[in-house]
């Protein structure tokens, strides 16, 4: 029998994502062996439009969506500094590159503590995480120096990082998720079952009593 996995699939930059990441640091902390993040490339290949006012207009109107239903902070110089930088281009790769390179690095909980530090960097600091140099800063955070940090992102090529944002669409498509985030149980059998994240917003304890709930008796 394997080990039951919690696999969440999401971008660094889809403010619904950012919304679950209380969900998922409260789990983290209860069950440090349980999750997976899934990187799905919200913004990448085709898919990366320059930021303009009326852009900017729906992103607050779902940001507001966003705080009033998970609690999480959206901060000025994020509202009013970094999205009113019609030069912006919304851009997965960096952080999601970022976010690999360290997880192969440094394995899972460093990744997620940089998901941390690129999140709330961006959503409430105003941090432009499409920019590598800002990403090294971040890193820097982590206690990782520029020397580290150019080998991990060298250890994981173009290939790599499609091969993963791949195989985070066919889970997607799999368990017929609607976008990010998707929130995956697979069990010891390895039958897999999407849970309803919409009803755990705000209730991080309520989410990892019922994760708890999902796990086999030790």
């Amino acid at each position: 029998m394997a080990s039951p996995i919690l696999h969440w699939i999401i971008d660094p930059i889809c403010g619904w994502s950012y919304g679950v990441l209380p969900l998922i640091n409260a789990a983290e902390e209860k069950f440090p062996n349980l999750q997976r993040l899934h990187l799905g490339g919200l913004y990448s290949a085709n898919h990366q439009p320059q930021m303009t006012a009326v852009m900017r207009a729906q992103i607050i109107h779902y940001d507001e969506q966003i705080h009033q239903l998970t609690g999480v902070d959206f901060g000025d110089n994020y509202k009013n500094g970094l999205l009113k930088d019609t030069t912006l281009i919304m851009n997965s790769i960096p952080a999601t590159h970022a976010l690999l390179s360290i997880h192969q690095g440094l394995g899972h909980g460093s990744m997620l503590s940089l998901l941390n530090l690129i999140q709330q960097g961006y959503y409430q600091k105003g941090l432009n995480v499409t920019q590598y140099s800002v990403l090294v800063q971040l890193a820097f955070e982590l206690g990782i120096d520029d020397e580290q940090w150019s080998k991990y992102l060298d250890a994981v090529d173009q290939n790599l990082m499609d091969q993963s944002i791949h195989h985070a669409r066919q889970l997607l498509a799999h368990v017929r998720g609607q976008g990010f985030p998707t929130l995956v149980f697979e069990n010891q059998s390895g039958e897999m079952n999407k849970i309803p994240i919409h009803r755990f917003y705000n209730k991080p304890q309520d989410f990892v009593q019922f994760i708890d709930q999902q796990l086999p008796n030790a």
